[in-house]
């Protein structure tokens, strides 16, 4: 799995990779923690699964310009999704992911 973090919303200031064999990372991995991002992916797949429903009401909060991108395999699935904080349900969404992602840079 592949993880592209854009802070500033438009150059990449972290990329990282992520194997993961069941909750074991393989050592190939550059993602920090992660044995810890494996067991979370373990025990929550829905954490990277899906978009935001276009329909869904959400808070016009804006969390900042940063923006992510995972693509790769899920059990073999494929995953190809990307994350912002443009609103309140962005923002839950990127929450909900931040062990892959991080912590938001101020």
């Amino acid at each position: 799995m592949e993880i592209t973090i854009r802070d500033d919303g438009s150059e990449i200031s972290q990329q990282y990779s992520l194997e993961c064999t069941g909750e074991q990372a393989a050592e190939s991995s550059t993602l920090p923690n992660a044995s810890k991002a494996c067991l979370q992916l373990e025990l929550d797949p829905g954490a990277i699964a899906g978009e935001v429903d276009p329909q869904e009401i959400c808070t016009e909060i804006y969390g900042g310009p940063q923006r992510a991108e995972i693509s790769g395999t899920l059990h073999g699935e494929t995953v190809n999704t990307s994350f912002s904080r443009h609103n309140g349900c962005a923002i839950d969404r990127w929450d909900a992911a931040s062990f892959l992602l991080g912590s938001v840079k101020t």
